[in-house]
């Protein structure tokens, strides 16, 4: 878990400002002619200014900014509007009235990071609007959620928000509210990082609130934009021509509406096909060991050497670079010793200190000045080094990717921390891991899994269970993709193979699967878009 002390003072006050064309864009169709206008975090002040340069701009604007200096700057850009700057948290704020318009930029400040009454706040605000609550969530969905709840029938919410919302399982609240109290809900996915300093990718959310009383089944839509459109196309005009479709209310992932019409078909048919599973229906996900310092009780060789540990190590993988293949062999342990790369776990379960040879002792003394025994997984532990839950599964899934997620044969049976999952499976580990290669499965993922800065895939068990898997009868080409991934051929480069096998053993025609690698890439390029730059 990381603690607040190690994070700059832009990130605890989740201070990312909008850019001056974004705010613009957002504000012109937001708060045009509008009576009452809402900011509820309104930072540098950025969005009033846009409000101020309109030819027709709303009458009365009220903003609410938490950090007094920040607060100071959006008075100074107060001053073509009839307004006020109120210096407080937005959660304690209690409006007397609803506001035809809210714009903004909510904060993206971690649950953990927050007050202890904002905290409290927070959770009150999901539970008055029966909605479920997890301490996983962001500042910015109780921010979302409130200003829903202070938006007049009729009016228009337009904000700056985190992509998460699109399918991190925290942001569940988000959508789920979005689509109870709007009757329309538009989408703008951005092409690039807006914010300087930051991987933090967002999208731009404009809604209608819904009339008192409509019975009208919420209507979604996503579009695509690039920075060059936020000064060139207005959004009423993106918003007029949008593509809507009608949502059931729930706080399900809307991923797959950035797929096209024919690829959200081809993937909901292609998953109901009946050599298709969900992969909860042939296997199970665990986590694997939690050792609460993976850079202690995972060495490499050399340390093995220079402590004389190896009475009690064992073979264990949990990096992309341990494995290149679909397995891993004793050829490949033997390989990671010999280019020193931690593979070896220090087991010490079942043995006293008084036992412990002196070399062993040593490297313990050693965790033990780095305070290891006082993080939070070990200092529950008695002795701290003992580990628990060491078990090895034959098949493995490393729990972050860049290219695509890989189903890992296990032959060794070696032992994976919790940077991979344990899979045990009803299918032999050849069907499985062969079977997991194919565009549909891995268009699964990037719909299901979420992305972290670098444009690295996170998978969690939840959205494992989740995934459809074609089951194989043949497994013949089992060694053939497992030599070619250990020769450094990519996944992409396999997919054409392995989708025309796919294709003959479910019975289906190739194209719907090239539809699917179609679609695959495209979700690949947004996660990966603009990493380095």
């Amino acid at each position: 878990m990381k603690m607040a002390e190690f994070e700059t003072s832009e990130k605890l006050r989740g201070g990312f400002y909008t850019p001056w064309a974004v705010a613009n864009f957002l504000a012109t169709w937001a708060t045009t002619r509008a009576e009452s206008v809402l900011e509820p975090s309104s930072g540098d002040g950025v969005f009033l200014e846009a409000m101020s340069h309109l030819a027709f701009g709303p009458r009365k604007v009220t903003a609410v900014e938490l950090d007094s200096v920040e607060a100071r700057k959006s008075r100074e850009r107060l001053d073509r509007l009839d307004g006020q700057v109120i210096n407080m948290d937005y959660l304690d704020f209690d409006p007397d009235t609803k506001f035809d318009a809210i714009v903004g930029n909510p904060p993206f400040i971690r649950y953990q990071y927050l007050s202890a009454h904002s905290q409290l706040k927070a959770k009150n605000l999901y539970a008055s609007q029966n909605l479920s609550f997890t301490k996983r969530t962001n500042a910015w969905v109780p921010f979302l959620i409130k200003a829903l709840t202070e938006l007049s029938p009729g009016g228009r919410l337009a904000m700056v928000i985190p992509a998460e919302i699109l399918n991190v399982l925290h942001s569940g609240a988000a959508r789920e509210f979005l689509l109870r109290t709007c009757e329309r809900i538009l989408v703008l996915d951005t092409d690039e990082l807006l914010f300087d300093g930051t991987l933090q990718r967002i999208v731009l959310v404009a809604a209608i609130r819904r009339q008192e009383g409509s019975t009208q089944k919420p209507l979604l839509a996503f579009e695509k934009v690039t920075s060059d459109d936020f000064s060139k196309i207005p959004l009423s005009k993106i918003f007029d021509l949008a593509c809507f479709t009608e949502y059931d209310v729930s706080p399900e992932k809307w991923m797959d509406g950035l797929l096209s019409a024919e690829e959200r078909e081809a993937f909901h048919l292609l998953s109901a096909n009946d050599s298709v599973k969900n992969f909860s229906d042939i296997a199970k996900v665990q986590v694997g060991i939690v050792t609460g310092a993976n850079s202690f009780f995972v060495v490499s060789k050399s340390i093995a050497d220079k402590y004389s540990l190896y009475d009690y190590l064992r073979p264990i993988f949990g990096r992309s670079s341990h494995v290149h293949g679909l397995s891993y062999s004793e050829t490949d342990h033997l390989r990671n010793l010999e280019s020193d790369l931690p593979c070896l776990f220090l087991d010490l379960n079942g043995c006293s200190w008084k036992d412990l040879p002196l070399g062993v002792r040593s490297y313990l003394e050693l965790g033990e000045s780095q305070g290891l025994q006082m993080r939070y997984k070990t200092r529950i532990r008695e002795p701290w080094w003992q580990v628990p839950s060491v078990y090895s599964t034959n098949i493995g899934l490393l729990k972050r990717a860049h290219e695509a997620p890989r189903l890992i044969f296990n032959e060794l049976e070696a032992l994976t921390t919790d940077t991979a999952y344990r899979i045990t499976s009803t299918l032999q580990p050849t069907q499985l891991t062969l079977g997991w290669i194919n565009s549909l499965t891995l268009l699964a993922c990037e719909l299901n899994g979420r992305t972290y800065g670098g444009g690295v895939l996170e998978l969690v068990p939840s959205e494992i269970r989740k995934t459809p898997i074609p089951i194989l009868r043949d497994t013949s080409a089992f060694e053939a993709v497992d030599w070619a991934l250990h020769e450094g051929t990519s996944i992409r480069e396999l997919l054409p193979k392995q989708n025309t096998l796919i294709a003959s053993a479910i019975g289906v025609d190739r194209e719907i699967l090239d539809v699917m690698e179609k679609a695959r890439n495209k979700m690949l390029n947004r996660r990966t878009r603009n990493v380095g730059k």
